[in-house]
């Protein structure tokens, strides 16, 4: 039984990739779908900027593998 205090845990990168790897998938989808629906115009500066990343799973996605499924540069605030 749990004593209810905090402990430390050390995890692996693996392991959170693999966390994420459900959420992500759909947040791509949706941002393809969009895509898809969205202006001429808007798109074009998409493809131009890119799409720019925050948050917490901005330092853990995998943006080449995000890039390679929409079709679009990823970029999050720390490669700017």
């Amino acid at each position: 039984m749990g004593t209810g205090l905090p402990k430390t845990l050390t995890i692996r990168s693996e392991e959170i990739r693999e966390a994420l790897q459900e959420p992500l998938s759909s947040i791509l989808e949706s941002v393809r779908l969009t895509l898809e629906r969205c202006p001429p115009e808007l798109a074009a500066d998409l493809v131009d900027r890119g799409i720019v990343m925050a948050g917490g799973g901005a330092c853990c996605a995998d943006r080449p593998a995000s890039g390679r499924r929409t079709g679009l540069p990823f970029i999050s605030p720390t490669t700017r």
